[in-house]
């Protein structure tokens, strides 16, 4: 699992867990600003953005009752680090 991933789980499972850790996430899975995201959602979604807004991270958090304390670390080398929305979380 990847750190987007994590993330989803503990935003959707406020309790469970003592703490998440993620480490360059994809933050914001949905958004149409990063041609990285976008042509991954569009692809396993079948280009349904509202499929694709139910596994973004960023808006999961958002709209979490309860996170766990967290760590999200992202490289400030990463060749991806424009594409990945972390600035969301």
């Amino acid at each position: 699992m990847g750190g987007n991933g994590a993330l989803n789980i503990a935003a959707r499972n406020p309790g469970m867990f003592k703490s998440v850790s993620a480490f360059a996430p994809i933050g914001n899975s949905s958004s149409d600003q990063s041609e990285f995201c976008g042509l991954a959602m569009k692809s396993y979604f079948a280009n349904d953005p509202e499929a694709a807004k139910s596994f973004d991270c960023a808006r999961s958090i958002k709209s979490a009752a309860q996170m766990p304390p967290g760590l999200i670390d992202v490289g400030t080398h990463d060749g991806f680090l424009k594409d990945l929305g972390t600035d969301e979380l």
